[in-house]
This record gives structure tokens, C-alpha cells and sequence, in this order.
């Protein structure tokens, strides 16, 4: 998620949300590991996530939509930033 958020951020999040609001950066799993990236869509189909930097993302452009239950948090603040 640079340049928003650097690898070894302490991110805080909220794990109780039904239904979060498009652009906010959300925590996914995918294939058994935690993604961290921008909510830009969700429909019937799922949840389409990108990252900040699209060069060097992986994210729905290459996935597809993920399920809804893929879910995990909504990133509500960085505690501390990554040295």
C-alpha cells in the first residue's frame, strides 16, 4: 500500500464492519494470507481491491473480485510508522 502505508506500519483496525465505504483500505485474506489495499467496488460479485501503487500491486486487476467473507478489518489509523 506505499506510498500510504509502509511494510512494518502498525495499522489499527476494525474487525465488526458490515459494510465498509468504497476508497477505504481494508484487510483481505487471499489464497491463506492477509492483503492490505483500497476498497474501490463491492456488488454481488464481491469486493474489488487495488493497491496504491499499481505497478506493483497485486490486487483484483489480477484476481478478480473476492468473496465478501474475505473481509477482515477496515484500517482506521497507523500506530506507529515502519523504521
Amino acid at each position: 500500500m506505499y506510498p500510504a502505508y509502509r511494510a512494518g506500519d502498525l495499522l489499527l483496525g476494525w474487525r465488526w464492519v458490515r459494510r465498509p465505504g468504497s476508497h477505504q483500505v481494508v484487510v483481505v485474506h487471499h489464497e491463506g494470507r492477509p492483503l492490505v489495499k483500497r476498497l474501490v467496488a463491492q456488488d454481488g460479485g464481491g469486493l474489488w481491491i487495488v493497491g496504491d501503487n499499481p505497478l506493483r500491486s497485486n490486487d483484483s486487476r489480477h484476481f478478480g473480485a473476492l468473496p465478501h467473507n474475505a473481509l477482515e478489518a477496515v484500517i482506521i489509523a497507523r500506530i506507529a510508522r515502519a523504521r
